[in-house]
């Protein structure tokens, strides 16, 4: 009977490891703007003055650029950030109406100083540790890492968005690599070395009123489990199991 109730817990503690693992990604920031303001769907910006922002579009549940002067500008981000230390997984759905001098979005350690002049990935901005998609500037079409003192393109193997038109982005970061999807495309990957020891949060950049009207209508931030762990742990459990039983 000792032995049967033994393993009855531990088919319970395996039960609730299984439904862990299942449940291990944590979405740590998600909205579809269906909220009255930009503050209301958990997002602080910056911009370069009174006639440059975000606004969030109750009618369509989207957030979009709203600017007037040419050298209006500024950036959109989530007022927290979060640390993970198996990475984070980014979707998105957003429409870039048209070319313009700057539009980037992608995840950025928590420690910089958000700018609403300086493109964080684009200008390379000293400090500015993070991954991201640029679709106009410098890396246009391609995904870029900033690695706090100079910016490369991981990748341009997804092409570049299409104007005017509904795009969704998918961009998983760990510690030893990535991968993203534009569009429907198969993910590219890579091998890569990421600091998951520092917080992120996710960050948008735009710059000029030609952009008027690109918005974001979808944007969700996942902290993801790594699998390994849940192997370890269920090769544990399977020992345990196996040295009741013979006991």
């Amino acid at each position: 009977m000792k032995m049967t109730h033994t393993l009855t817990g531990i088919a319970a503690l395996m039960a609730l490891t299984v439904t862990t693992a299942a449940q291990g990604a944590t979405v740590v920031y998600q909205s579809d703007f269906t909220g009255t303001t930009v503050a209301s769907a958990g997002l602080t910006q910056k911009t370069f003055n009174a006639s440059s922002n975000y606004i969030l579009n109750e009618t369509d549940d989207r957030v979009e650029v709203s600017y007037i002067l040419s050298n209006d500008r500024g950036s959109l981000y989530t007022t927290n950030a979060w640390q993970s230390t198996d990475g984070f997984t980014l979707d998105a759905s957003f429409n870039h109406i048209a070319d313009g001098t700057r539009f980037s979005f992608g995840i950025v350690d928590s420690a910089w100083t958000v700018s609403g002049v300086r493109d964080w990935l684009n200008e390379q901005r000293a400090g500015a540790y993070g991954i991201g998609l640029s679709t106009d500037g410098e890396f246009a079409g391609s995904l870029a890492f900033n690695n706090g003192s100079s910016t490369s393109s991981l990748s341009t193997a997804q092409g570049n968005v299409t104007l005017n038109q509904l795009s969704t982005l998918s961009m998983t970061i760990t510690g030893t690599g990535w991968s993203y999807s534009l569009n429907g495309q198969s993910a590219t990957e890579d091998s890569f070395t990421f600091d998951t020891s520092k917080s992120y949060r996710f960050i948008a950049y735009t710059q000029n009123p030609a952009m008027n009207g690109t918005y974001f209508s979808n944007i969700t931030l996942t902290a993801i489990p790594e699998p390994g762990t849940y192997a370890l742990l269920g090769g544990l459990l399977a020992l345990s199991y196996v040295m009741v039983r013979r006991r």
